[in-house]
C-alpha cells in the first residue's frame, strides 16, 4: 500500500545449521542414553536370574545313606550259621501252624504259659479257612501288583521326566531281572541317576534314551536327576524296588 513501510527478517542460514546439527546430537545422545538403560535393565534381569539358579560348587555332595540288615535279622543269621557248623539245619515252616505241630510235637505240656489265649492266637476252622484264602489272595496280588511286570526276565518301562518329578516315579521289579527305562524329558535337560547301580545318565529335551541294567540287588533304591533344572531340582526324586 502507499505509504507503507515492510520489515522482513531473513534468517541467518549459518546459524540455522549450527541449530539444526546439535539438535540431531542431542536427540542421538538421546537414544544410547536409552538404548543403555534397557541394556542395563535386561543385564540386571539376566544376573538376577543367574544368581538365583547358580550352583554353588563349594557345597559338599549328598550323603547318601545305605540301609541295613535288621539287628534281630542280622542275630538270627548268626545263630544259624553257629548250629549250622555243629550239625543242625535250618527248617522253614508256615506262618499258621497247628496246635499239634507248634506245642504237642514240641513236648510243650498243656498247662504251659505258651498255650494261654494272651500268648498265642488261636483260630477255628472257619477262620483258618479265611486266613488262608487271605493270605493266598495277598501273595497272588503281590505277583500281579508291579504295573509293567511281563512274564520274560526282561520288563519295559516307559517313563517321563519333568520339572521336577519322574511319572512314575516308582518302580517295581524282581531279583535278576533285566530292566530296560524308556526315558523322554518333556521340557528341560534332566539327568537320571541311581548310585547303587552305577547309573548316571543325560536326557535331552525331547528325546527318548533307552536305559537297561540287571536289578541284581534286592532293597530300595534312590532314582534322582542329576542334572540342575531349577529351583525344585532337589525334589526331583523316585525310587527302584527290587524284590
Amino acid at each position: 500500500m502507499p505509504g507503507s513501510i515492510f520489515i522482513a527478517f531473513v534468517p541467518n542460514r549459518s546459524e540455522e545449521k549450527i541449530f539444526a546439527s546439535e539438535l540431531n546430537t542431542a536427540k542421538d545422545d538421546l537414544q544410547n542414553l536409552i538404548v543403555k538403560k534397557i541394556q542395563d535393565i535386561e543385564n540386571k534381569d539376566i544376573n538376577k536370574k543367574l544368581e538365583e539358579e547358580k550352583i554353588d560348587v563349594t557345597l559338599p555332595s549328598r550323603l547318601f545313606v545305605k540301609g541295613k540288615i535288621h539287628p534281630v535279622s542280622q542275630v538270627i543269621d548268626e545263630i544259624s550259621s553257629i548250629f549250622s557248623e555243629i550239625g543242625f539245619s535250618v527248617e522253614e515252616g508256615p506262618d499258621v501252624e497247628n496246635e499239634y505241630n507248634n506245642f504237642t510235637a514240641l513236648n510243650t505240656p498243656d498247662n504251659h504259659p505258651a498255650r494261654d489265649m494272651h500268648d498265642t492266637f488261636y483260630l477255628d476252622d472257619q477262620k483258618e479257612l479265611l486266613l488262608s484264602l487271605v493270605i493266598l489272595g495277598f501273595f497272588v496280588l503281590i505277583q500281579f501288583l508291579p504295573e509293567y511286570q511281563q512274564d520274560s526276565d526282561e520288563v519295559v518301562f516307559e517313563m517321563t521326566t519333568k520339572q521336577w518329578e519322574f511319572e512314575p516315579n516308582q518302580i517295581i521289579v524282581q531279583q535278576g531281572q533285566t530292566v530296560v527305562i524308556r526315558l523322554v524329558s518333556t521340557d528341560v535337560p534332566h539327568g537320571f541317576a541311581i548310585d547303587e547301580y552305577n547309573i548316571y545318565t543325560f536326557v535331552p529335551p525331547g528325546q527318548t534314551v533307552d536305559i537297561s541294567f540287571i536289578a541284581k540287588d534286592q532293597g530300595v533304591f534312590e532314582i534322582f536327576c542329576n542334572i540342575f533344572c531349577g529351583e525344585g531340582h532337589s525334589t526331583h526324586r523316585g525310587q527302584l524296588i527290587v524284590r
